[in-house]
């Protein structure tokens, strides 16, 4: 039987692997996705305060996130009321749940921690996260408002392909530019 053995060659491309930038940049946004993965994990199968904490904190994301999609559909001139994390039309009788998934955590959690790990001083990343997870978040409450709009007015497949698709690929579009734009401005190169 032959037992593998770590040589220098290895330890030495794998140092060379880490230390180019584009290498490192996907090892740790695959080890950061990962850790998603096994936080949520967690989460989920937790019987306790860990659980209560994030149904508390989903619970309140989407109240918020509905009483805002629901006042910027009243500027729209779209009829509609607040009921809990839903926003209904009032004249179709649809609605919307604004439920875990439409909340955009994971993008947040892997756009905060992208920064985080990345190069770059603190005093950037202190105000860098938070307008980041603000930006996604705006951008996450004008796609539920836009999703509604099309709901409320639009046949279910064109609800289906932008809920699923478009705005998907727009989130996490916005995700890769501003940590683009973190490496490219803020980051400091080794």
């Amino acid at each position: 039987m032959v037992v593998p053995t770590v040589n220098g060659n290895l330890i030495k491309r794998i140092k060379e692997l880490w230390n180019d930038r584009g290498n490192r940049f996907v090892i740790q946004v695959v080890g950061i996705y990962l850790c998603w993965k096994l936080l949520y994990y967690i989460i989920e199968n937790d019987k306790g305060i860990v659980r209560i904490f994030w149904l508390k904190l989903v619970k309140g994301m989407g109240v918020l996130y509905a009483e805002i999609t629901h006042r910027l559909l009243l500027m729209m001139s779209v009829p509609n009321e607040r009921i809990a994390h839903a926003v209904k039309h009032t004249e179709s009788q649809k609605a919307i749940t604004i439920d875990e998934h439409c909340l955009a955590i994971p993008a947040m959690f892997i756009f905060s921690a992208c920064i985080a790990v990345f190069s770059g001083s603190w005093r950037n990343k202190i105000w860098f996260i938070p307008l980041g997870v603000l930006g996604i978040a705006g951008i996450n409450i004008a796609r539920v408002t836009v999703l509604a709009f099309v709901h409320f007015y639009l046949p279910d497949i064109y609800f289906i392909f932008h809920h699923s698709f478009a705005f998907i690929i727009i989130t996490y579009s916005l995700v890769f530019l501003l940590i683009r734009f973190w490496m490219k401005y803020l980051s400091v190169v080794e």
